[in-house]
């Protein structure tokens, strides 16, 4: 035996080498009797042979190109690295080759079938296959082949990598037999312009069958993970027909390909259950697909966040395509959840230009309502939604919806609100205690009754809301809401407040997507420190602009009316304008419900008293609220009746002038005066304040960093003889001196600029001069008045006589 085999091996070895040696002589054969037996030609840059695929012996073509069949210049049927056509080497011996299988490796093929009738890969002249032809194959492998195959007449494309595939059978031209066992990957499948499938990867098994006049791949089996469908496939007479099915599919897996694929996101929910699908189609040359899809689930369920779900969902439906028409039908769907159940149908005709048909009746709860239809906003969601409803409406596509199409839509039913809450995601806000009643009209909803609560606040809404459809379905949809308002109590910082816990930061970013009409009526109103009752008036929010008119209501021990506005267009800072009357209003109250107006010239513990006011207020602010107070324009006509200043520190400063305890708390009967702010700057014009301690008049200005410049008038009896000055030891002329008060008082005038809570106070020589010589003109004028039919006229002097002295120490002049 090992005689024998040793014995073979030389022999297999001599033939080899000599097969090696006149391999130039036979590969030139080979490519020659190859190419008498193509319809077109090959070419090769180099052949080799080798024991690769031993036993067998081969023939290794490098470079092999084809144009393919019908080809036009620049076409490519096949490109390969490497072909081994392989054969028996004991076929040498008697001078003959008969290449019995062929490897490609490496590889680009492109097939067009039935392109004007014809396919390019048919490439072999009808003898070729015969007894004594130079090819017998029985088997064809491909490894890393990149495939391309295109009908047109089917507007069919896919492009798929061919891992490994193994053809065996009879390759004959006129019928042929192939089996195959293999994988491969799609990287996409078209119809149309419509992708079905991409970066997908297959095994697959079947056989196929060639005939002269058709090709029949016979039930095979196709896997993706562990998913399988049983299809076959018959062309014949320009008509490829289709069938396939699988009749336990897992739910499961059936998502996972629907999201991989892109057909579908179910986003954060979990399909469960078994389902069936089975597709029946006709493809063919010159005329649209026509096919029929039917889908149904059993025992199935949906399930979401917080182990919320649908179970029991029975589904049955079809999708077919005749021509150019398409249809889906949902011909029943129902499901439980805990409390209640669902139930509808669906249909929508054309995909390419949908009519949608719905109806929808469930008492659901509102978590498992989320779960079938998730909204990416909301979370911890309870209480209940009884919905019945009908919707039609044409779209232009469903991939695309346009606001235009669905103020179009056509929806009737009504939707009953029980106890249900929700939280926005990633906030604080929960609204809860949410009860009501609406009914659908079109795109619209009219509310009948809606009640909800949100911290504080508690409202109740009776009107309509607009766009609706458009709001929850589209981006950059604004919803209309015209309602009356009413409300037990109100919180602004429930709606404008931030969504971090302990922020006092707010923003008004829900006014940018809503317009609204409200007409409210609310018995209690708070933001921060300010807090009103028996408000009334009009809230419009329409084109990122917030106004309210005709507004009224009772805050700080009296009455405002007015109006404001607030500009939100502008990305970086709002515009707010205000007008409002206010009248017997608490003005120590009125400091503290507005935090000093944030400034410190004056404390709510400075001022009391009741005060009337017409302000006229312009600034602008951040998108958080904060007021920007160098951007303050206001002009305030003000009336403070029994008004009280405490520890007032410019007011204490004249402690020159008065007893130090008695500029402590220094009262007033009535105060008057036009205020205005402009650039940071408080400006006071000439007032007279007539108090318990020194009448006076001032004008000047008071700055936001707290700096003053004022100017005031004091009687000169009130310098003279100040409750300061009369702290004297009693005389015995005392009982005889009488100080008289006149109403022609000479006045004298002090400046007082500086750090309010330390100013320093000077004479103010300039405005005194012009007092003392407008009192002495006036006074002279009345004498010559008295006189000038008595005495001549006497010479004015230039000197008037009298001397005034100021006292100044401490390097400080008072």
């Amino acid at each position: 035996m090992l005689w024998t085999i040793a014995v073979l091996l030389v022999i297999f070895m001599i033939l080899f080498a000599f097969l090696y040696a006149n391999r130039d002589k036979f590969s030139g054969i080979l490519i020659q009797e190859v190419n008498k037996q193509l319809t077109t030609a090959v070419s090769v840059s180099d052949v080799n042979v080798s024991l690769r695929k031993f036993p067998s012996a081969s023939f290794v073509f490098s470079d092999v190109f084809s144009q393919g069949a019908y080809s036009a210049p620049g076409d490519t049927l096949i490109y390969a690295k490497k072909i081994y056509l392989q054969f028996s080497i004991w076929q040498v011996l008697f001078s003959s080759v008969s290449i019995n299988e062929i490897n490609v490796e490496k590889a680009v093929l492109n097939i067009r079938l039935r392109d004007k009738g014809r396919d390019n890969f048919r490439i072999w002249k009808e003898d070729s296959a015969s007894s004594e032809g130079l090819f017998t194959l029985e088997k064809v492998s491909l490894e890393e082949v990149q495939t391309y195959v295109e009908d047109p007449s089917a507007d069919f494309s896919t492009h798929f990598n061919v891992k490994r595939l193994v053809f065996n059978g009879n390759f004959g031209e006129s019928y042929y037999t192939l089996e195959n066992k293999g994988g491969l990957d799609i990287q996409d499948l078209m119809l149309g312009k419509t992708p079905y499938l991409s970066s997908m990867p297959l095994q697959i098994d079947f056989t196929l069958q060639g005939y002269p006049d058709s090709v029949v791949i016979k039930p095979a089996l196709l896997k993706w993970e562990n998913l399988a469908f049983n299809f076959s496939t018959t062309t014949s007479g320009g008509e490829t027909h289709v069938t396939a099915s699988s009749p336990d599919l897992d739910l499961e897996k059936v998502q996972v390909l629907m999201e991989e694929q892109g057909w579908y996101n179910l986003k954060k929910v979990d399909l469960k259950g078994k389902g069936s699908v089975r597709f029946a189609g006709i493809f063919g040359e010159g005329r649209e697909p026509d096919f029929t899809l039917n889908f149904a689930a059993n025992e199935a369920s949906v399930e979401g966040y917080r182990d919320v779900g649908v179970k029991n969902i029975s589904c049955s439906g079809t999708y077919t395509r005749r021509g150019e028409g398409d249809v889906l039908e949902v011909n029943s769907f129902s499901g439980r959840g805990e409390t209640g159940s669902v139930e509808g149908r669906l249909m929508i005709r054309d995909l390419n230009n949908p009519f949608v048909n719905m109806d929808l009746r469930s008492d659901l709860e509102l978590a498992e309502w989320l779960v079938l239809f998730p909204v990416d906003t909301v979370e911890n969601a309870g209480g209940k939604a009884i919905v019945d409803l009908h919707f039609e409406n044409q779209f232009g596509s469903l991939k695309k919806i346009k606001a235009s199409e669905l103020r179009k839509a056509r929806t009737q039913g009504s939707l009953r609100i029980e106890n249900a809450s929700f939280q926005f995601l990633k906030s604080d806000k929960t609204v809860n205690s949410i009860n009501g009643e609406l009914n659908f009209s079109g795109n619209n909803l009219q509310v009948e009754r809606l009640y909800f609560k949100t911290g504080k606040s508690d409202i109740y809404l009776e009107g309509r809301f607009e766009n609706v459809l458009n709001f929850v379905l589209l981006e950059d949809q604004r919803l209309l809401v015209d309602c009356s308002v009413k409300a037990q109590e109100i919180d602004l910082s429930d709606f404008v407040g931030s969504q971090k816990k302990g922020s006092d930061r707010y923003n008004l970013d829900f006014a940018k997507s809503l317009d609204l009409e409200l007409r409210l009526g609310v018995d209690r109103f708070s933001f921060q420190q300010f807090h009103a009752s028996d408000i009334s008036g009009n809230l419009n929010i329409r084109n990122r602009k917030i106004e309210v008119s005709q507004l009224s209501l009772k805050a700080n021990k009296g009455f405002y009316k007015g109006q404001f506005s607030i500009d939100l267009n502008a990305p970086d800072r709002y515009r707010l304008t205000a007008g409002l009357k206010a009248d017997a209003i608490n003005v120590h109250e009125l400091f503290v419900s507005f935090n000093d107006f944030g400034q410190e010239a004056i404390a709510a513990d400075n001022i009391y008293g009741t005060a009337t006011a017409d302000i006229d207020f312009e600034s602008y602010m951040l998108p958080d609220l904060t007021v920007l107070t160098e951007t303050i324009d206001m002009t305030a006509r003000i009336r403070i009746k029994d008004g009280n200043l405490k520890n007032y520190a410019p007011m204490r400063a004249l402690s020159r002038f008065a007893d130090i305890k008695e500029l402590e708390d220094v009262r007033f009967s009535s105060l008057d005066n036009t205020i205005s702010i402009h650039q940071s700057q408080v400006m006071i014009p000439k007032m007279d304040v007539i108090s318990n301690v020194l009448s006076l008049q001032v004008n000047g200005a008071h700055n936001f960093d707290n700096q003053i410049n004022y100017t005031m008038r004091l009687k000169l009896d009130d310098v003279l003889f100040s409750k300061k000055t009369r702290k004297v030891k009693k005389s015995e002329f005392d009982e005889h001196l009488v100080e008289v008060k006149m109403d022609d008082d000479p006045y004298i005038y002090v400046k007082m600029i500086g750090k309010a809570s330390d100013p320093e106070i000077s004479l103010d020589r300039k405005s005194l001069g012009n007092s003392i010589s407008r009192d002495l003109k006036q006074q002279g004028e009345e004498i010559r008045e008295i006189f000038k039919k008595d005495k001549p006229e006497e010479k004015k002097k230039d000197d008037t006589g009298i001397i005034f002295e100021w006292e100044e120490s401490d390097s400080r002049k008072k």
